[in-house]
């Protein structure tokens, strides 16, 4: 996590605040279950919640790929830096056609 905490924040995370995000986030999942349960019913809302959560992550995972600089506006926080420095060009003489064969 230390990589993608790097591609949002443009720094990695104090030991501390890992362990801080770690508990946050094993305390988040286990009262969204418990949430599940109480409304539903163990039967139901376990299950439910298990359906759920890969669409959860697999919406973030998204969010994270297409656009890391706005996912920190996501949960409140915007950024206004690029998280990654920007591509190199291309070498010259790729742009030139240079080194390329023939093309017969």
């Amino acid at each position: 996590m230390e990589r993608h905490h790097r591609q949002v924040w443009n720094r990695p995370p104090r030991r501390s605040q890992a362990a801080a995000l770690r508990l946050a986030g094993s305390l988040a999942l286990t009262a969204s279950a418990a949430l599940a349960v109480h409304d539903r019913g163990w039967g139901i809302g376990l299950a439910a919640w298990i359906c759920l959560m890969p669409v959860a992550g697999v919406a973030f995972t998204l969010l994270l790929t297409v656009s890391p600089a706005r996912s920190p506006a996501v949960a409140g926080r915007s950024t206004t830096r690029s998280p990654a420095p920007p591509a190199p060009s291309a070498p010259a003489r790729w742009r030139s056609g240079a080194g390329r064969g023939s093309g017969r």
